[in-house]
């Protein structure tokens, strides 16, 4: 039973217990029906032994919108009822039948029959009021969902259209190599400013079915602020804004995915450059006991207090949006991902046009997590690295070389097996797609073969970040799964964790 429903019985017993009194020293009865003939009395009636007789009553009430009284109810007329209307704006409500021998008292409880149907209206329009407002709220939310279908037709068509141009123009016969030029760069651009569209989209959808998530490790903070505010430096200064910053990169740590963190503040630093024409940026953080609060300061539009308290939701933009800046989702994925981390973010301003800040706060690491993380080292560990990308390869070789690892290479799931062979190795690092044999298939081999093999730790490294491709992985028999651009710290401090 829901609020509204509980008032209403409550406001009917307080009804009835007034007039309890009443029905023990009189023999009278009263019964209410509303339009439907629906009974919508309160408790159990004395007439209930009439209830066929008295809905016929009400019916006739109804039909005729006119009272009908003194209707015997036995054959000798002992009983009689009484049926009179209730009336509102759309003509009958209701129907009061007073079953009774004692008219004296008759208008009393018509009076009393009335306040209760009273209340079961005022319940019914109570309720017609909360179905109104969740058809409001679902037309709203249909409102917005064509709105952000429109936005995202809008981002992918106007890329799209510069690729088709530059393509047309690299099919004139007539075309320079200047030009030439000209046009792929304008294709690769187009191209790969998809990516961040594509990356909101799918995380989007994640957050929403519950499957985003990060990797936990001690991370430095105020190394993940300077390369998220380097990346965020080249689009402000394309706006002729600045970024000012003031902290000290010796910040502390938290427990986090040094990505995710990166990702939630070139979200949060790419609104501010959005929302700002004039001024520019300001990035503050400092340290508490527990925790670590970073402050992005702008001098942009400001928020209107009405939208500020739906500022971090999906699929919701104010008004006054400038055109061309994105779907909006960056916000709405930086509350989740900074929710993921145990953490905070808020968002303050004094009113339009006078700037605002967000305010992020995030658990500092403990120090004994800080000595755990300080253990994991990949020095002296035997890695196979597995892709048939020469440029992925041939980098990992010289980063976990420098951590320490001795690193074998691979470009295919045949030439895996055969260093495997030859070589002793404590770990596997394998790209999924690959031609020929891809690393599932590379890695299933691994698991059935007898030998060290049948348990040698693996590490899937792929593009594809879907929950069903993480799932797939580890069914596979992968241990854990990491997705490109590959995040260094991570990909080491799993392989540290698995040859443990």
């Amino acid at each position: 039973m829901d609020d509204h429903e509980e008032l209403w019985q409550r406001r009917i017993r307080e009804l009835y217990d007034n007039v309890e009194e009443l029905y023990s020293h009189v023999d009278i009865s009263v019964v209410v029906f509303d339009r439907q003939l629906v009974e919508v009395s309160a408790r159990d009636s004395p007439a209930s032994e009439f209830a066929p007789p008295l809905a016929e009553i009400a019916r006739h009430v109804l039909d005729t919108g006119q009272a009908h009284r003194d209707v015997p109810l036995d054959l000798i007329g002992r009983r009689r009822a009484h049926g009179y209307p209730i009336r509102d704006d759309s003509g009958s409500a209701g129907v009061v039948c007073i079953v009774d021998d004692d008219g004296a008292r008759r208008e009393l409880f018509v009076r009393c029959a009335m306040a209760i149907f009273d209340g079961y209206r005022q319940n019914e329009a109570a309720l017609l009021e909360r179905e109104r407002r969740a058809l409001d709220e679902a037309q709203r939310a249909n409102r917005l969902r064509d709105q952000f279908l429109a936005m995202v037709a809008h981002e992918l068509k106007s890329p799209m259209a510069s690729v088709l141009l530059w393509q047309a123009v690299l099919r004139e016969p007539s075309v320079d190599s200047a030009t030439r030029i000209q046009a792929l760069d304008a294709i690769h651009d187009a191209a790969a400013g998809q990516a961040p569209l594509i990356d909101d989209l799918l995380d989007i959808s994640r957050a929403i079915n519950g499957k985003l998530h990060v990797e936990r490790i001690a991370t430095s903070i105020g190394r993940v602020l300077t390369t998220a505010i380097a990346t965020a430096r080249r689009l402000a200064e394309s706006r002729h804004l600045t970024i000012v910053s003031d902290f000290d990169e010796d910040l502390g740590e938290v427990l986090g995915d040094s990505r995710r963190l990166r990702q939630i503040f070139e979200n949060v630093l790419s609104n501010a450059i959005k929302c700002t024409a004039n001024g520019g940026i300001s990035v503050r953080a400092r340290q508490g006991e527990d925790s670590i609060t970073i402050d992005v300061s702008d001098t942009g539009r400001g928020i209107d207090p009405e939208f500020l308290p739906h500022v971090f939701e999906a699929f919701r933009q104010s008004d006054d949006r400038p055109p061309g800046v994105g779907l909006g989702l960056g916000l709405a994925i930086a509350r989740e991902l900074v929710e993921l981390h145990e953490g905070t973010i808020s968002a303050a301003s004094e009113g339009e046009g006078l700037g605002a800040t967000f305010t992020v706060t995030l658990p500092r690491v403990r120090e004994a997590l800080r000595e755990d993380s300080a253990r994991q080292t990949i020095a002296g560990v035997r890695v196979l690295i597995v892709d048939d990308d020469p440029r992925i390869v041939d980098a990992l070789k010289i980063l976990l070389g420098g951590a320490g690892a001795v690193v074998e290479i691979a470009s295919s799931a045949a030439g895996a097996r055969r260093i495997l062979e030859q070589l002793r190795t404590d770990i596997v690092v394998s790209d999924i797609a690959m031609p020929v044999e891809d690393g599932y298939s590379l890695v299933r081999t691994l698991r059935e073969t007898p030998g060290p093999t049948a348990a040698l730790p693996a590490i899937a490294i792929t593009a594809n970040d879907m929950a069903a491709d993480r799932q797939r992985a580890l069914a596979a028999g992968f241990d854990r799964y990491v997705t490109k651009p590959i995040d260094l710290a991570l990909l080491i401090s799993n392989i540290a964790e698995l040859v443990r």
